[in-house]
């Protein structure tokens, strides 16, 4: 059986000298002298430039103009590891604010600030296609 890749939450989850850990047996050079943040970040770039990405999941907060989301990895409040989502996949799969999301990301390319979500591939762990197919409650009464 595969080992499964750590998710973004994973990490976040886990204690600063867990992360070293896994640093250490990715053999990163100089990790003890970085944050958890930038290890995390470090971390997931080497397993991204396997895979090419790396798994996220967190809480959408659609934008008030519906241009984009942020998933929120951390809680509900902005946080560092926050993630990109597109406003086309919003629309895509009928996603709102409060929506639990899974999927790949990138991580950020010079200048970007977050990860950006490659795909939805699950709305609280059903297929992302059954998203579209949910009743608007605020349209049912």
């Amino acid at each position: 059986m595969a080992k499964q890749k750590k998710t973004l939450k994973d990490y976040e989850a886990m204690t600063l000298a867990e992360v070293r850990a896994e640093a250490k047996a990715l053999k990163l050079e100089n990790f003890m002298e970085l944050s958890k943040r930038d290890l995390t970040i470090a971390i997931l770039k080497a397993q991204s430039e396997t895979n090419g990405f790396v798994e996220v999941s967190g809480i959408l907060e659609v934008m008030k103009d519906g241009s984009h989301g942020i998933l929120r990895t951390e809680g509900l409040l902005p946080g560092d590891n926050d993630v990109y989502i597109s406003g086309s996949q919003i629309q895509k799969f009928s996603l709102r604010t409060g929506d639990e999301v899974t999927g790949p990301a990138r991580l950020p390319k010079d200048k970007e600030k977050y990860l950006s979500l490659l795909r939805v591939e699950t709305v609280y762990s059903k297929p992302a296609a059954e998203a579209a197919k949910r009743p608007n409650f605020r349209k049912l009464t």
